[in-house]
């Protein structure tokens, strides 16, 4: 696995690395605006850009929160103790 120097332990989960090991794009942090909880939804808004996101992997979200997403999908909510800005 490749060092980072960026580290998020989600709910008590082991440490994982801040980008995909897939295709290397970094998580992006969003902050809840809106959701739409039939299409499992939120509406985001990030340092740069205002979209809509997939919810379905992260369903207990509240306007307010700040999430971790990807590729269009929220997959993980932030804590304070897990805040990465």
């Amino acid at each position: 696995m490749k060092s980072s120097s960026l580290f998020l332990s989600l709910q008590g989960l082991p440490q994982y690395e801040a980008h995909c090991v897939t295709c290397s794009d970094e998580l992006q942090k969003f902050h809840v605006l809106a959701i739409d909880s039939l299409q499992l939804m939120a509406q985001v808004r990030g340092d740069t850009e205002e979209t809509w996101v997939d919810i379905t992997f992260v369903p207990d979200l509240a306007v307010g929160d700040d999430i971790l997403c990807h590729g269009g999908t929220a997959l993980a909510k932030v804590t304070e103790s897990e805040d990465i800005s």
